[in-house]
C-alpha cells in the first residue's frame, strides 16, 4: 500500500489503524516529502515499532505523481504480490480494502469506482461531482475502455503486471501516467468503493 504524505501528522496514525484492521495481511509504505508537522518521524517510529510499516523520507516536495512513482519502484524492487495506492487523509475508506485486495484472485487490475452501485461519495460539493464524471466520461472515449471512474485512486494491481515501463513522469511537474498496456492486456475487474472530502489535514504531496 502506497501511502504519500505531507502534513498528515494527525490522520496518518487513524489511517494505519484503520487499514490494519481491515486487512492485516497488507504492508504500507508511507512515502513523506519532508513534512515540517513531523508526519516522517511518526511514520518512521510506526515503522520501528512494527514489521508491517515501512517509510521512504524524500527531502522535497516534489509532488504526488512522483511520490507514488517511487513508492511503486520500492515495491517492484522487493517482489510484493500487488502494489494499491491510498490517500492518507481518509478520503478512501481503509475497510474497503480487502474487498479490492480479494478481486485480484480473478484479475490482474482491480479498480475502485465511485460511480457504479454501491459506490459513492461524500461531502462533494456539485462541480466537484462534474468534474469527476465528466472527466471518467472524456477518458472512456478517448481510451475505449469501460472505466466507469478513471480519476480515482485505491487501485491494487498485480505486480506481475508492473514494471518500470508501465508507469512514467508527466512533463507536468508532481504527476505521472500509467501506461495503459497493463490494462489492455490484462483483465480488469471494477469494484465498488466510496470517498469522501478530506479530513483535517490535508496532502498535497
Amino acid at each position: 500500500m502506497v501511502v504519500p504524505t505531507y502534513d498528515e501528522i494527525e490522520n496518518l496514525p487513524v489511517m494505519l489503524e484503520r487499514l490494519h484492521a481491515a486487512a492485516p495481511q497488507a504492508h504500507v509504505l508511507v512515502v513523506d516529502d519532508g513534512s515540517p508537522d513531523g508526519t516522517g518521524t511518526l511514520a518512521q517510529e510506526r515503522a520501528d515499532a512494527t514489521d508491517w510499516v515501512h517509510v521512504l523520507h524524500r527531502t522535497e516536495k516534489a509532488g504526488l505523481g512522483a511520490a507514488y512513482l517511487a513508492g511503486f519502484a520500492w515495491a517492484l524492487a522487493r517482489d510484493y504480490d500487488a502494489v494499491m495506492e491510498m490517500d492518507a487523509d481518509l478520503s478512501h475508506h481503509p475497510e474497503d480494502v480487502p474487498r479490492l485486495l480479494a478481486a485480484l484472485a480473478d484479475a490482474d487490475v482491480v479498480l475502485g469506482s465511485r460511480w457504479v452501485p454501491g459506490g459513492g461519495v461524500e461531502n462533494w460539493p456539485l462541480h466537484r461531482r462534474i468534474l469527476s464524471r465528466g472527466g471518467s466520461f472524456v477518458a472512456r472515449l478517448a481510451l475505449e475502455m469501460p472505466l466507469r471512474d478513471a480519476t480515482g485512486g485505491s487501485a491494487p494491481t498485480a505486480a506481475t503486471r508492473w514494471s518500470a515501463s508501465t508507469c512514467r513522469p508527466s512533463r507536468r511537474r508532481g504527476m505521472y501516467s500509467r501506461s495503459s498496456s497493463p490494462t489492455v492486456r490484462s483483465r480488469p475487474a471494477s469494484r465498488w468503493s466510496r470517498c469522501r472530502s478530506r479530513s483535517p489535514s490535508v496532502s498535497t504531496a
